[in-house]
């Protein structure tokens, strides 16, 4: 699901968002989601956790949820993975995902940059928690 159905939308286009994240999760039972802001205070990291927390992201059953969050304005985005996914992971795919992203979204636009980031993540959700 995208969240931020407000004057930031226009930044991005749902449906092919909407698209990935159901590609995604059609294959895992981690859950995915991206949500857009307009401030975040100097560092977009701890907003991208507060919202985790404050969309009760932390309280899927597996903890494997991921949230893109998304400072359109600012430029700036943060992936923050859940305990379990995280441990699966480790840091180091973390950031090779949030260089990638960042590639992908300077040479086509911030909808196909998270549409790259979704289905990454949503590959490696289904490999360590499938859905049976």
């Amino acid at each position: 699901m995208v969240r931020g159905k407000h004057r930031l939308a226009h930044h991005v286009a749902e449906d092919p968002i909407a698209a990935a994240i159901k590609r995604a999760e059609a294959a895992t039972t981690g859950k995915i989601l991206v949500t857009l802001a307009s401030h975040t205070g100097p560092d977009i990291l701890p907003a991208a956790y507060k919202a985790f927390v404050r969309l009760e992201m932390h309280r899927a059953g597996k903890r494997n949820s991921v949230l893109f969050f998304v400072a359109p304005e600012r430029r700036e985005f943060a992936v923050v993975g859940d305990a379990a996914i995280h441990d699966a992971l480790g840091q180091r795919f973390w950031d090779e995902l949030a260089l990638a992203m960042s590639e992908k979204i300077r040479s086509t636009d911030l909808t196909q940059g998270l549409v790259f980031g979704i289905e990454r993540v949503g590959r490696e959700l289904a490999t360590h928690f499938p859905n049976s």
